[in-house]
């Protein structure tokens, strides 16, 4: 367990292997972009299963991730613990290239800490509900409307309406 996913695939390059069966717990750094584009999100460590493959010069790298997860829900802001899995693909090369989009290979490794965070960015969503019909909070007096309902008025009346609402009580 680790805040990085480093895999020798040297023997994968030089034809030794075809495939390399990855198997890692992900700890997503505490200062990551993850957790300051999803705040108050906990996690934790991340499951990565997958495999790294030599086709033919191409190395292929996919695998999928699963991620327990703790926050408040996004209405009602209950306590709320959950499962997310998703899954990555990459292709991987020993030169850089200029629009990112091959992971590189340095000294016959792999850093795959890069591209999972990456999808759990892309994917994680960013409302997270106790239920998907989950009615929120009462805007007047803050109760958890799946409770019940709490009989505040939630008609507000149009303040520059007040005026023609004087002359019609007379």
């Amino acid at each position: 367990m680790g805040d990085r996913m480093i895999v020798d695939i040297r023997n994968l390059i030089s034809g030794g292997e075809r495939e390399i069966k990855i198997g890692f717990e992900y700890t997503v750094p505490d200062d990551s972009v993850f957790f300051s584009s999803f705040p108050g999100v906990e996690i934790k460590p991340v499951s990565v299963r997958g495999s790294i493959i030599n086709m033919s010069g191409l190395i292929e790298v996919s695998g999928d991730i699963k991620a327990e997860y703790s926050t408040a829900c996004a209405r009602c802001a209950e306590p709320l613990n959950g499962v997310f899995e998703t899954h990555f693909e990459r292709t991987a090369s020993e030169k850089p290239d200029e629009n990112d989009e091959y992971l590189l290979i340095s000294d016959g490794t792999l850093d795959l800490s890069v591209p999972v965070t990456e999808q759990l960015l892309s994917d994680f969503p960013s409302k997270l509900l106790c239920r998907d019909d989950c009615k929120g909070l009462c805007p007047k007096c803050g109760k958890n409307l799946n409770d019940g309902d709490c009989g505040c008025d939630l008609k507000e009346p149009d303040p520059r309406l007040e005026a023609l609402r004087r002359l019609i009580k007379k």
